[in-house]
Parts: structure tokens; sequence; C-alpha cells
């Protein structure tokens, strides 16, 4: 009876239903999914020590584009402590399985022991590489204006750049 039915769709030209092919798994930047990273540095020399902390969390409201924020303390040895606390909007042109490039744009809160606070503005570039599923090593280098004049007028500058290593996931 089943090879009856089975000649009688075959000479009807209906197929039995193929099974649901499953979806890949998201990649970091796709749409719903979250950039997270986590800052832990320590550093030495001119007779004392630096350290810095802190995280970064966006979430991608579309296929690469992802608001966020940036939340960091550092000081150290004949450093004063300071503070960040940046909105990030992060952009991902580039996204594939072993790399993705980014650029970053973020604005906020600078805070400093034992002087005013005032604002920082400014931005970032660079690159991820996934070393196996979600998490990967990240290289940057990022720019952060100090604002306005007065607020780092007392302070040897009204910039802070430089490169940035870490490790990041997305998920």
């Amino acid at each position: 009876m089943t090879a009856a039915l089975a000649f009688v769709f075959a000479l009807q030209g209906v197929a039995p239903e193929a099974a649901p092919v499953p979806a890949p798994p998201a990649a970091y930047g796709d749409q719903g999914t979250s950039h997270v990273g986590l800052v832990l540095g320590l550093g030495g020399g001119d007779g004392g020590f630096a350290w810095a902390a802190g995280a970064n969390y966006g979430y991608f409201v579309f296929d690469g584009v992802a608001p966020g924020v940036d939340v960091l303390a550092s000081g150290g040895t004949h450093l004063r402590t300071s503070g960040l606390a940046l909105g990030t909007l992060r952009l991902v042109p580039i996204r594939t399985r072993a790399l993705s490039v980014y650029v970053i744009g973020r604005a906020g809160r600078v805070l400093i022991a034992d002087h005013e606070d005032g604002w920082g503005a400014g931005g970032g570039a660079g690159a991820i590489f996934f070393t196996g599923g979600r998490i990967g090593f990240e290289v940057a280098y990022d720019i952060l204006q100090l604002m306005p004049d007065s607020f780092c007028a007392d302070l040897s500058q009204c910039r802070m750049q430089g490169l940035r290593i870490g490790i990041v996931a997305g998920f």
C-alpha cells in the first residue's frame, strides 16, 4: 500500500517535504548579538607602576551596528586616578568568522581624582582576530579629546591616546 501511494505521488509531481536546514550560528556583529570586552592592565617604570581596569558592552541592533558603553578606571604611582564613563557607537564593516574590523565613536564623562570633572569625545579603530568560537584577540588604537580646554589646562595634554590590546567575546 505504501509503495502504491509513493507511486501515485510521484506521478503527481509532489515531492516529500525536506527536513529544514538549520541556520548557521550567529557571527560576531550579527543583529541581536552582543560585544563584551574586559580591560585589565598593569605596567611599571620610572620607579612606579600603573594599573587599569574596565569593561565595555555593545548590542548589535542592526548587522554591524552596536550602541554601547565603555567604563574604565586607571591610576598608579605618581598618576592621578581617573575614570571614564562613555557612550559608544561601534560599526563593524568587515565581519568574517576569523576577523572583524571596526571603527568606534565615544563620548561621555571623564573623572579625575582631586580635579574638576570634564568631558571627552573621540574614537578609534581596531581588529578582532577570532581564536575559535566567539572569543577573540583585539588590537586597537584610540583617541579621546578632553573638553573643555579649561578642564585639561593644568594637565600635561588635552588628549588621551594609545594602543589597546585585549580579549573580547561576542555572543
